[in-house]
């Protein structure tokens, strides 16, 4: 059977972003630049239909995000400031207690002692969190 074919219907209700926030993400880059658009659409058909294909599609896709979260860290903010904080390590003009290990090291580490204290308390609170599934009415075409 065809992703296509049974694309609807899907439970609406379980998904990790709502269409509010898919607008808030994306609208913006999405309106008035169908190649954006048309290539965001083929990524997530492409993520539902590896997905689909069981345990080896599961792992490409996750290999596949991480190999695009690594391209477009190149075009973020994130890279920019931290390319300047590395160029002027380089240049040797920050102190010691501005280096960028020292800087960002802290944070990172703080970051992760909060990322694991999240993940502990939503495995804790996963099974109170299921709701029975609703199923989305099909499209009429």
């Amino acid at each position: 059977m065809s992703i296509t074919s049974s694309f609807d219907p899907f439970d609406i209700e379980n998904v990790f972003y709502d269409l509010d926030t898919w607008k808030s993400m994306f609208e913006d880059a999405a309106r008035g630049n169908s190649a954006l658009a048309d290539s965001f659409a083929m990524l997530l058909y492409k993520i539902v239909r590896e997905l689909s294909a069981g345990p080896q599609g599961v792992e490409r896709t996750i290999n596949t995000l991480k190999l695009g979260i690594e391209f477009l860290f190149q075009y973020s903010d994130t890279r920019d400031v931290s390319f300047k904080l590395f160029l002027y390590y380089l240049e040797c003009v920050l102190v010691p207690s501005d280096f960028p290990r020292d800087l960002i090291g802290p944070a990172i580490e703080r970051a992760e002692a909060t990322a694991m204290r999240l993940y502990a308390e939503d495995a804790k609170a996963a099974p109170e969190k299921r709701k029975p599934e609703k199923r989305r009415k099909q499209r009429k075409n």
